[in-house]
């Protein structure tokens, strides 16, 4: 039986007047009517209407007061009894919960979400990953772990799952994010997350189901101006209607144009850098030579550094130098930015705990100017720019004996003008990396 209270947010046996009083705070804040329909507010909304409807039935309040006596009644037997048991903290004893604790089920959503990030996304069921997690987070399972009340546990079970709805369709992600909304209960911070969370991985879905669509555009455009700029230079006379639209020279000499011979020549590839270089330092950029290591503080970020000594080690090839940002995931901020030379590795250290993905920038020769205060980069030779779409949790997490740190390997590489690298990403701007 689901616990009302907390759907509310107010303590078992709560007078009437204290949960009219959370009704009406809760209903005017998630009405989808003040937030543009959106489908998350609207089943959030649901459940408040559904726990205030029994909780304003004294029949069905005093059978939902009954039940909850009840099961602290189990509770205390449990608690008087475990020395004559195997079972550590379980549920009342005609529970039909398999797991004995929200740990256990903490146990088997990180099972499965180490098992998917090792796979990545091309080797997954999405289906069969969608049902696994739906199974597991049935209304049984819910209703278990909201009357446990293990609020820390049920945060880190919620970022296991999140992580594994990066690797399905929106779709079905969407409805998983809403089960651990339920899960959230009365954390009316973790549903704003969980909502937040929701609307990225929507954009980041979009983005990746219809790259192909864009790529086959972007083919499509180089070719027509590859033959348009042919034709140009085809050396093919100009129809008679042309020649006739042009209009009569004054009397003088004629142009040089006339002669039949280019006098422009199409500069060398040292002299289009030297160009380039050249507009760089009159807009104000200058050339850094930067060693391996921390950027700048003023990159528009603050560093931060945790307590646990956790890694994320990234290996770059012999084809580009790259420049990582490290960004949390839910608040978009950037708390570690490093620049890491061709051919080298170098470890990104104590990073503190938490969702993250990376901004990557390719290239040689790292450019920087100030602008409103702030530094920002960007390569002058063969450019690339890229947002990571897997996610890289940091968040210790609980194992049988003591906690497991995660840490994280990276390789990254330009290979005949494509980009290598061992997750998976999108094409963002020069603007997008540098926000």
């Amino acid at each position: 039986m689901t616990n009302h209270y907390k759907t509310l947010g107010v303590p078992n046996y709560a007078p009437v007047e204290e949960i009219k009083t959370a009704y009406r705070k809760l209903s005017k804040k998630f009405h989808p009517d003040v937030n543009d329909g959106d489908k998350f507010f609207e089943e959030r909304f649901k459940e408040i209407q559904s726990a205030y409807e029994i909780l304003n039935n004294p029949a069905k309040k005093a059978r939902l007061d009954s039940f909850l006596r009840g099961e602290q009644a189990d509770n205390q037997y449990q608690s008087s009894h475990k020395s004559q048991t195997d079972h550590t903290h379980t549920a009342k004893p005609n529970s039909e919960h398999k797991a004995r604790t929200p740990k256990d089920i903490l146990s088997l959503c990180s099972d499965i979400r180490k098992r998917v990030v090792k796979a990545g996304r091309s080797q997954i069921n999405e289906t069969g990953l969608y049902h696994s997690l739906s199974e597991l987070l049935n209304d049984d399972t819910i209703n278990f772990l909201l009357s446990y009340g293990d609020v820390k546990t049920n945060k880190l079970l919620m970022n296991e799952v999140l992580i594994c709805c990066s690797y399905i369709d929106y779709n079905k992600a969407e409805k998983l994010i809403i089960r651990l909304a339920k899960i959230a209960g009365s954390d009316n911070q973790a549903i704003i997350l969980l909502r937040n969370y929701s609307k990225k991985l929507k954009r980041m879905n979009v983005m990746f189901r219809y790259r192909h669509l864009v790529f086959g555009a972007a083919i499509i455009i180089f070719v027509i101006v590859v033959l348009g700029i042919s034709s140009l230079f085809s050396g093919s006379a100009p129809s008679s209607s042309a020649a006739t639209a042009t209009s009569t020279p004054q009397n003088g000499d004629l142009n040089n144009s006339f002669s039949g011979v280019n006098n422009n020549v199409d500069p060398t590839p040292e002299e289009q850098l030297n160009t380039a270089k050249n507009k760089l330092v009159a807009a104000g950029w200058e050339e850094q030579n930067v060693d391996n290591g921390q950027l700048p503080t003023c990159y528009n970020f603050k560093p931060k550094r945790g307590e646990i000594k956790n890694y994320l080690e990234v290996h770059v090839g012999g084809g580009t130098d790259v420049a990582v940002k490290v960004m949390n995931s839910e608040t978009g901020k950037c708390v570690r930015f490093v620049f890491v030379n061709s051919g080298t590795t170098y470890k990104i250290t104590n990073i503190p705990e938490g969702i993250y993905y990376l901004k990557l920038a390719y290239g040689k020769e790292w450019y920087s100017k100030v602008e409103n205060g702030l530094c920002v980069g960007k390569f002058l030779r063969n450019p690339i720019y890229e947002k990571g779409q897997d996610l890289m949790d940091f968040n210790v997490q609980p194992i049988e004996g003591g906690v497991n740190v995660p840490s994280f390997e990276l390789k990254l590489d330009v290979i005949a003008s494509d980009v290598s690298n061992s997750f998976n990403s999108q094409n963002i701007s020069e603007e997008g990396f540098n926000e």
